[in-house]
């Protein structure tokens, strides 16, 4: 998936671009609200989305809102982006196995009980 990616931050601000390229001017002027350029965002990277991306995508949209044209890509923030990604996936995948343990844990005490 995107968060997994070493690309991710790349191809998020390009899908943005594209998504401001195409709907821009309605959020520019007031006619659309960032729900719907999250939306719209959501389907555009479909399986690729995750929701830590929600941050920078609303520092995207208020910025390009505020000046009327996109922000540019910075390898600072895409590090910074990949580092968030991969910090939710390493706690994702640390619930996911808190939860493995929990419920191996309530079957035994059952075959105690």
């Amino acid at each position: 998936t995107l968060a997994h990616s070493a690309a991710c931050a790349s191809v998020y601000h390009s899908k943005a671009l594209e998504e401001w390229e195409v709907s821009g001017w309605w959020h520019y002027l007031g006619k659309s609200t960032v729900e719907d350029f999250e939306a719209a965002m959501r389907k555009r990277l479909g399986k690729e989305w995750d929701d830590v991306l929600l941050r920078e995508l609303r520092r995207f949209y208020f910025t390009a809102k505020r000046d009327g044209v996109p922000p540019e890509y910075e390898e600072v923030r895409g590090r910074q982006l990949e580092w968030r990604l991969r910090m939710s996936s390493q706690a994702r995948e640390q619930r996911e196995e808190r939860a493995v343990e929990a419920i191996d844990d309530h079957e035994e005490r059952l075959e105690r009980e």
